[in-house]
């Protein structure tokens, strides 16, 4: 049964997600972003989940669901405030999808004072090369279906025993060698102090860790790296708690 669209709500942005999908990146920024700002000036503003069912949602995708996203793919965000801005008498909103895109999104519409990505060049730097990087490059080595999922015959053509091998070899030679790099003897990304940086960055090392187990014992410094950010309260609300936070270890749903 297709799933129904959903009403409308008083929340400035909806979020089309499901638990430990790429939609998880932007829902932990927007966290971050909300604990840094929501007591200092007035109300924080809200954002509202819309969360599928995965198994369904690989298989079928609602009608509604591809008018907001053609590629049927989540994250998608809406932003009701475009409307309110407008003051439009035809109401629309502003929609957008790709994970890394809504994140930079959230950090140019709430992070008004850089609080969460400093707003000195060589940060912006760093931030637009990692979110490029990571959405492009490393998200694919861990994904089990294609960005071009609706033209595959197989949904989830990552899974396949030769493409597992080609990505595990991609990670090992290069992509994990360059952010280990990159990581250095910091604490986080960009020096002592967490950042943006390091929400687009541990979402990768989320999925390479509890999907493949590449982390761990590959890449040490990384892994410490990856648990240090699982133990943030922004982090265990994105993943619905579901991310041990000292191992970093994937737990049943509701453990």
């Amino acid at each position: 049964m297709s799933e129904p669209k959903p009403g409308l709500n008083s929340s400035r942005f909806q979020l089309f997600h499901f638990q430990l999908a790429r939609s998880t990146r932007p829902l932990w920024m927007f966290l971050e972003l909300k604990r840094l700002y929501e007591d200092s000036e007035g109300p924080f503003p809200s954002l509202s989940l819309h969360t599928f069912e995965v198994a369904e949602f690989r298989t079928h995708k609602p009608d509604w669901f591809l008018e907001i996203n053609p590629n049927g793919k989540v994250p998608a965000l809406v932003d009701r405030e475009a409307v309110r801005e407008a003051q439009s008498e035809t109401p629309s909103s502003l929609t957008l999808w790709d994970g890394c895109a809504i994140s930079l999104y959230l950090l140019d519409a709430l992070d008004r004072d850089g609080r969460l990505a400093p707003r000195d060049p060589q940060y912006r730097a760093k931030l637009y090369q990692l979110c490029f990087y990571c959405s492009g490059t490393v998200d694919n080595l861990s994904a089990s279906s294609s960005p071009i999922q609706r033209v595959m015959s197989d949904p989830l053509c990552g899974e396949q025993p030769a493409i597992v091998a080609q990505n595990q070899k991609a990670w090992k030679e290069l992509c994990g060698p360059l952010l280990s790099e990159w990581l250095g003897e910091k604490t986080f990304m960009y020096g002592d102090e967490f950042s943006a940086v390091d929400v687009v960055v541990g979402c990768n090392l989320m999925w390479l860790h509890t999907k493949k187990d590449w982390v761990r014992n590959e890449f040490p410094s990384l892994y410490e790296y990856y648990k240090r950010l699982c133990d943030r309260k922004a982090f265990q609300e994105a993943t619905h708690g579901r991310i041990d936070k000292t191992t970093g270890d994937l737990q049943a749903a509701g453990g």
